[in-house]
């Protein structure tokens, strides 16, 4: 089963805001359909990618990802979710309480758990400055 993962920043001031946007810049160069909203909880993001793959396991998970904290504290919470349609109109807050970082099935979790690590090592080396990992699709 997948489960939600936490990744930790300290001491690195950084501009939440354009964290945010980079790792939602990054997933849309990945090929995935993004959508971001903040709220006083944080920015949640949540990414879909069209495949085949995602089309016969379950088309309306997604990952959700929140970032929160303090630019020298700051946590990105990352785990599988369904899909929301119009995040901003909902608010972060009912994404959170909807429970939205869910274990999924069996099969779907081997594929969203190699996505899952690709992405939180892309998120890191965006908080540390390093440049990113290019997958071979």
């Amino acid at each position: 089963m997948v489960a939600e993962k936490t990744l930790r920043f300290t001491d690195r001031n950084l501009d939440l805001d354009w964290f945010s946007q980079r790792i939602v810049d990054d997933l849309n160069s990945e090929g995935f359909t993004t959508q971001k909203s903040k709220g006083a909880s944080g920015i949640v993001i949540q990414a879909q990618k069209e495949s085949l793959v995602r089309d016969l396991l379950a088309a309306e998970r997604c990952l959700t990802i929140l970032v929160s904290g303090q630019p020298n504290d700051c946590s990105v919470r990352v785990g599988i979710g369904k899909w929301v349609q119009n995040l901003a109109v909902v608010g972060v807050e009912a994404v959170l309480t909807a429970g939205l970082f869910l274990p999924a099935q069996v099969l779907e979790a081997a594929w969203n758990s190699r996505i899952q690590y690709d992405i939180m090592d892309d998120i890191s080396r965006i908080a540390e400055g390093k440049p990113l990992a290019r997958k071979v699709a």
